[in-house]
């Protein structure tokens, strides 16, 4: 394939050899591309710890369950500057990719600049031409002064300008590794783009503060995002980061007062109990986590591994580093305990009716002091409501489940109010207004859900999860398209599955499907779940996406793309309208805790947003690159970056009207939202990050097929192979072609022989697309050059592109030519290695020779020398034989005069001593 790191033939022939036991870096490389040939790539990369997959530019990540040392910086510093597919499939691959198409398209914006300017003043020149010649010809001088002039060309510009803005799209069931992925990429293109700023330290601070509120404890995964979010990373014309900002999607808030069996509520509360000092636990009179009825519903406090206590010190030091500090972070865990404390205030009846008051009167007092509100009134507020009809007052008392219900819709908006107030923090601090010209969006958003039981949530989540696959078929479709099209192939018999039907069941207005028949419902003051039921199967009951079943008056399914879902229509009206009443809002709006009267000062059910900013430039400050100050529409969080590049787009804006009433139902405003989302990513080059989750219960080294199979197809990744294989998914270069297989038609490619006597003549060059036609003119009648969905190969104008099967049949040629040749060097190579054994017996004979001749030739020298030795030893002896007696008569003669003279010596002693005793007497 094209861009691939070439094997050795040894390697090549190896893998081979291998067959479909081998663990292929992309699916693409299979030689039947089936769910079959997936699920075991997968299990064989799996096992061999290898996580990351790729299928064409889409890669597949399955979650591995343990930690590798695969993301270090050694490993990041391997593929920087690399080509995609030059290093084994990895996330930083993908991040790569997306960086560098990016600087491609800030380098195609300037570029595009540049020809912009020079044709409009070649434009400029010629019409002043123009202008002159019209002048002469009034003159009567036409001829002659156009033979003078030379009029200036206008060079032809591509109406498209480049787009620099790219986005990842991290899709996958709960527990699939979504959020480690963001992680892990955000954490690459800050290393990257390393720069003196501070953007990226403040992007990665924010993880532990979104993590610990916005994730949770589920059955499938200990650290669950339980909303989506879109993450804006911004750069300069340079290349580095230079702001942030993130846009969130449908946070959970109902798990704030409900949780599942074997679930926990949002990180932060168990951290909040874990991690504050005795003082103030004390302050805030915590206790432990059984004590509090939003966190002991379903027995699971505490998660395998994770320090609370740490993780608590975490959230507070990042506090600190997004400038959230001193009376905004005492306040927030102010508004935490208060909302613990609210879970526990209980009801019981009055005795009088239907009517009840709080049973917990210590639980009421620490909530309402925690929020700087009158207990009285917090008390009064959740067990009537207040009715105006006619000009009066009526004071309803609340039947318990109603209190019940109250109290747990203040909790939740309390608590969405602060998310949201977080998030706004945490974008006006990463916002950098002014350097922007690119950005890089990461998506990480909920996977295709189906339970046993589904509500409002998990329809909302799936419609997201039809409206992105909807974007991604079109998108994988238009790359194709894009691709014959430039390359000049027929393209008219690929199709690809449209869920175009099932979006409009859930979305259209015209007649009102789903989520709008839901708002309308809640119009009318007796409607119910079930009215709302029975108006949809008189809607929508002959809908191919739409079922029910006669024996069961509570569900309806809806047939996704991933398959059929079943959903329990109870609590839909509920959840779809903010149960938060005017009253509670004005009361909180009133609190001495100035932070917390700043989250209640708008208006009920509108989230916190950014600060609005600049959505367009004008067509011809785009011709300045250095002049570029286009932002994003942010209002609303409302994400339609400009089409084409940033700056530029048709500025379409709902009117205020509609927008306000959308947004006063979770489902009018959480599909204007999604609208947005889809738009920011069509004005984006996409690219996809499909996770996957191995089995269910947690463990590494484990795969279970019918699960991992089952998000593929939710993934759309089946459809994918469908569509690629309906076309020509084999493609390759024609010089890539040519040296892959040319050895399966050795003789179409020999040059000519020398048709004359010259020896200097040399044979033609032939040219890669001649090549490429022998070859394939060589093998084609072999296999049928049409099949029923048309040519099975086409050439293009620098690739040739396949179908599967003739991939299939290529491959088996080259494998049998390769065996052919491989039993040819082999013969050779056994002829040269016995040659070559012969040759060193030979050598190693020759020198066992040697050294014996050596060794017998020493031993008769040892001999021959002793010999000469005792003959040597012979002859010197006779000479001095004879000379022995002379010698002999010589030293007594000595040895005679030396015994004389010493007698000679002692006699004359005597005498001297004779004398001396002579003298002696006379002197006496």
């Amino acid at each position: 394939m094209a861009g691939k790191k070439e094997m050795k033939p040894r390697e090549i022939f190896r893998e081979y050899l291998e067959g479909v036991s081998a663990a292929y870096d992309d699916m693409g490389d299979l030689l039947h591309l089936n769910e079959e040939s997936m699920l075991k790539n997968l299990i064989t990369r799996y096992m061999k710890n290898r996580i990351y997959t790729y299928t064409g530019s889409i890669l597949i990540s399955v979650n591995p369950y343990q930690r590798f040392p695969i993301y270090g910086e050694e490993i990041e510093k391997k593929y920087i500057g690399t080509p995609m597919n030059a290093n084994p499939p990895h996330l930083f691959a993908i991040a790569e990719e997306v960086y560098t198409s990016m600087m491609r398209g800030l380098e195609g914006i300037r570029d595009y600049a540049q020809k912009l300017a020079t044709v409009e003043k070649q434009k400029r020149e010629r019409e002043k031409q123009e202008k002159q010649i019209e002048t002469e010809k009034k003159k009567g001088k036409r001829f002659k002064f156009q033979l003078k002039i030379k009029l200036v060309e206008v060079d032809e510009i591509d109406v498209n300008e480049p787009n620099p803005n790219k986005s990842i799209i991290i899709s996958g069931e709960s527990g699939a590794g979504k959020t480690e992925a963001t992680k892990i990429l955000l954490k690459y293109f800050s290393d990257r783009t390393a720069s003196e700023t501070k953007v990226q330290e403040r992007v990665l601070q924010s993880s532990p503060v979104l993590e610990a509120f916005g994730n949770a404890k589920t059955v499938n995964n200990d650290n669950s995002s339980r909303f989506g979010k879109f993450i804006e990373v911004h750069f300069n014309e340079g290349g580095k980061i230079v702001g942030a900002k993130l846009v969130t999607y449908l946070l959970e808030k109902s798990r704030v007062v409900l949780q599942m069996d074997g679930e926990r509520n949002f990180h932060i509360f168990t951290q909040l109990l874990a991690g504050v000092d005795a003082s103030k636990r004390k302050e805030l009179r915590l206790g432990p986590p059984e004590s509090f009825h939003y966190l002991n519903q379903s027995g699971c406090y505490e998660i395998e591994g994770e320090d609370e206590e740490a993780n608590f010190v975490g959230v507070m030091k990042a506090f600190e580093a997004l400038n959230i500090g001193g009376h905004k972070k005492e306040s927030i865990l102010r508004i935490l305990a208060s909302i613990l404390h609210l879970g526990n205030v209980g009801f019981k009846s009055t005795g009088k009716g239907d009517e009840c008051e709080v049973a917990d009167a210590t639980s009421l007092k620490n909530t309402a002091d925690f929020l700087g509100i009158n207990c009285d009134t917090l008390g009064k507020l959740l067990t009537t409501r207040s009715m105006l009809t006619r000009g009066e007052l009526f004071l309803i008392h609340l039947k318990m489940p109603d209190c019940v219900s109250a109290r747990d819709a203040l909790a939740k908006t309390i608590y969405h109010r602060l998310f949201n107030w977080l998030v706004t923090s945490i974008n006006d601090l990463l916002f950098c207004p002014g350097e922007m010209k690119a950005l890089v969006g990461i998506l990480d958003i909920f996977g295709f859900e189906n339970f046993a039981a589904n509500s409002f949530e998990q329809l909302c989540i799936n419609f997201t999860n039809e409206k992105l696959q909807q974007q991604f078929n079109t998108f994988i479709f238009k790359q194709e398209q894009d691709e014959y099209q430039r390359e000049g192939i027929d393209w008219s018999s690929i199709s690809f599955k449209d869920n175009t039907p099932c979006i409009e069941l859930i979305e259209t207005r015209k007649p009102p499907g789903i989520l709008p028949l839901l708002n309308e419902e809640l119009k009318f003051p007796r409607s119910t779940d079930l009215t709302y039921l029975k108006k949809l199967i008189q809607s929508h009951g002959k809908h191919e996406n739409f079922e029910t079943d006669a024996r069961v008056k509570n569900k309806f399914t809806i047939k996704h793309y991933a398959g059929d879902v079943t959903y329990t229509v109870d609590g839909f009206m509920e959840k779809n309208q903010d149960n938060t009443r005017e009253d509670f809002i004005e009361l909180l709006a009133t609190s001495s805790d100035h932070f917390l009267k700043t989250l209640f000062g708008e208006p009920p059910g509108k989230p916190a947003t950014p600060t609005p900013r600049k959505t367009v430039r004008d067509n011809k400050e785009s011709m300045n690159v250095g002049n570029n100050k286009a932002m994003f529409e942010t209002k609303n969080n409302n994400l339609a970056p400009p089409k084409g590049q940033v700056g530029k787009m048709k500025n379409k804006k709902r009117s205020d009207s509609i927008v306000a009433q959308a947004s006063k139902t979770v489902a009018g405003f959480f599909v204007l939202q999604l609208s947005d989302l889809v738009k920011a990513i069509e004005n984006t080059e996409p690219f996809y990050v499909r996770c996957l989750k191995p089995n269910k219960t947690k463990r590494p080294l484990q795969f279970d097929d019918a699960l991992v199979l089952h998000q593929l197809q939710s993934a759309g990744m089946m459809e994918t192979v469908r569509i690629r294989s309906q076309g020509y998914v084999i493609r390759y270069p024609l010089e890539e072609f040519v040296r892959r297989f040319e050895m399966i038609a050795p003789n179409a490619l020999d040059p000519p022989k020398n048709p004359t006597s010259d020896p200097h003549w040399k044979p033609p060059t032939l040219k890669v697309e001649t090549k490429v036609k022998k070859i394939l003119a060589a093998v084609k009648d072999d296999v049928p050059v049409d099949g029923a969905d048309g040519p099975i190969f086409q050439f293009g104008k620098t690739k040739v592109f396949f179908r599967w099967r003739f991939q299939s049949y290529l491959n088996q040629r080259r494998i049998e030519e390769m065996s052919v040749r491989a039993v040819k060097v082999q013969a050779f190579w056994r002829g040269y290695a016995g040659r070559k054994q012969f040759f060193r017996s030979q050598y190693l004979i020759r020198r066992l020779q040697g050294y014996a001749r050596a060794a017998i030739a020493y031993r008769k020298l040892k001999r021959v020398r002793r010999a000469v030795v005792v003959l040597q030893s012979f002859f010197r002896m006779v000479p001095h034989r004879k000379r022995y007696p002379d010698l002999i008569a010589k030293e007594r003669e000595r040895l005679d005069e030396i015994a004389r003279k010493e007698e000679e010596q002692k006699r004359k002693e005597e005498e001297q001593k004779r004398k001396e005793e002579e003298q002696k007497r006379k002197e006496e």
